[in-house]
């Protein structure tokens, strides 16, 4: 059993065909949510219907919005000792923080990643993805996935890592 402890910081992937895409829906989304608003608070008393129209919009631009700040800002720091993995997501100044207990890590496995394809394009271009495989393990009842959205994540060294701790 070893006893050092690995640290890695392991960046968010920078896909640039994705970043463009969520850049531009944003910035029209977001023109169709502020005109369309803005005429129907016009034409309209506000109502329910109104609100809810206006906050799903809202919504779907919090979500890309947070695409793009991953994307230019995101990063896992992964520290692994001899008893625990610990994740740290940074994500434009906030951070969260995850425990695993290695005793507690079953089923530990490596994965094809099911949220990508092995490329993506269409007509023959093909856009090969850089991250097919994730780490997948359960944890007290939880199905746990590292690895997605990184980039240069080493899912191999890292399972041979765990198992030799916990061995």
């Amino acid at each position: 059993m070893t006893t050092e402890t690995i640290e890695l910081e392991l960046l968010a992937r920078k896909d640039w065909w994705s970043f463009f895409f969520w850049v531009v829906f944003f910035l029209l989304f977001s023109y169709f949510l502020l005109t369309n608003f803005t005429t129907i608070k016009l034409l309209n008393p506000l109502n329910i219907e109104n609100l809810l129209f206006f906050g799903v919009g809202l919504a779907v631009l919090i979500f890309s919005k947070t695409q793009i700040l991953w994307m230019l800002t995101g990063k896992i720091k992964l520290k692994l000792d001899k008893k625990t993995l610990t994740l740290v997501k940074h994500f434009f100044g906030f951070k969260s923080t995850k425990f695993y207990d290695l005793d507690s890590i079953r089923n530990i496995k490596i994965d094809r990643n099911k949220k990508s394809n092995t490329y993506w394009g269409g007509n023959g271009f093909r856009v090969s993805d850089r991250n097919p495989v994730v780490l997948n393990f359960d944890y007290k009842g939880k199905q746990i996935e590292i690895g997605d959205k990184l980039a240069n994540f080493n899912a191999d060294f890292l399972l041979k890592e765990i198992n030799t701790r916990k061995n």
